[in-house]
Parts: structure tokens; sequence; C-alpha cells
């Protein structure tokens, strides 16, 4: 076989990866079983999430996303991956790793056509939740 068939045939297979992932992706964000929720991760009150750009929470369906440090699709893909991994964690939890997860996201990151995360991005919600907008008064103009 040819070198170039060969490579071609690879990239084929890993679109069609990317693509199966994207089709499941957005099938689990329209079920709207998930919630997307953006939140300031730093001020959380555990520690070790304080580095997490992005968080999901099983027990209340909610996907976090601190959209202050980072892409926030990309980190909507992230934790997709964690939620499409989550079965697998009580049998293999030693081998779905955090690495692992972030390995899966960039070759899907990568993967996924500009179209394909602009699809994505539509799940984003589009205004900051009441709690993080600052209001800020007016300073009066007095003469």
């Amino acid at each position: 076989m040819h070198r170039d068939t060969i490579e071609e045939e690879k990239i084929s297979h890993a679109l069609d990866f990317a693509s199966w992932y994207f089709t499941l992706f957005v099938d689990i964000l329209s079920a709207d079983v998930y919630t997307i929720q953006y939140r300031n991760l730093k001020k959380s009150r555990v520690v070790a999430d304080r580095v997490c750009v992005g968080q999901t929470v099983f027990d209340t369906h909610a996907i976090l996303i601190d959209r202050r440090r980072g892409d926030a699709t990309r980190t909507l893909v992230h934790e997709l991956c964690h939620v499409v991994l989550e079965p697998l964690v009580e049998d293999f939890h030693e081998l779905i790793t955090e690495n692992r997860v972030t390995y899966l996201e960039t070759l899907l990151w990568e993967a996924f056509s500009d179209r394909q995360k602009r699809v994505l991005r539509a799940f984003l919600p589009l205004g900051r939740r009441k709690s993080e907008i600052k209001i800020r008064k007016k300073k009066s103009k007095r003469a």
C-alpha cells in the first residue's frame, strides 16, 4: 500500500473518531441533563479545585466553567470527556487519569472543525451569573 494512502486513511479514521465524539457531545448537551454554569473556581471552598478551569459535578449534573481562565468551549470539551468516561471510572479508575482525559480532549479539539467548535460554543450560557456581575456606581458630576 502506498504511504500517502496509509496516511490519508489514518486521517480519515481520526476524523470519524472525532465526529463520533462530536455527535455524542451534542446528544448529551441536547438532552438537557447537564447544566453549564460559569463559576470563579479560584474562589472554591475546596483548595484542590482552585487550580481547575472546569469541573464536572456528577451528583448535581453540572458542568462548571471558569471562563476567565482559558477557552470556555475547549473547557466544555474537556468536561464532556469526563462525562463520557465516567461510567468507566468505577471499574478502571486507575486508567482514567486526568492526563488521559486531557490527551483525549487535545485529540478531539485538534480534529474538530471550526463549525463543530461553533456548534459546541452555542451550548454555552450567554450571560454571566448575577453573582459575577460587578456593578459600578456612577460618580456624580458636581460643579
